[in-house]
């Protein structure tokens, strides 16, 4: 879903950097997913890159973004990686 989101965004306005560096960044971290266990290192660059992201271009594209990547850390045990300000949000009493 968010894919399409930042394709649709990308053909209505091209030259738009926050899009298309969205796509590159969700094709990557659907292949994070696909591996059967990603690295540290690997899981740690993307959840570096969805901030600096998220926080330049404030988009509601990019803050779902890194919710959703905030809890697929929670899903495959790096909870540790959630900020602070946010882990609240990702606990069990909200699920």
């Amino acid at each position: 879903m968010l894919l399409k989101i930042f394709e649709k965004h990308s053909i209505e306005d091209p030259t738009g950097e926050p899009w298309l560096i969205g796509i590159n960044f969700v094709r990557s971290w659907l292949s994070l997913m696909d591996l059967e266990e990603a690295s540290m290192a690997e899981i740690s660059e993307l959840t570096k890159s969805v901030m600096e992201n998220s926080r330049k271009y404030l988009s509601r594209a990019w803050h779902d973004t890194e919710l959703g990547v905030w809890g697929w850390c929670k899903v495959i045990g790096h909870s540790e990686l959630i900020p602070d300000s946010l882990r609240s949000m990702f606990s069990k009493k909200n699920e």
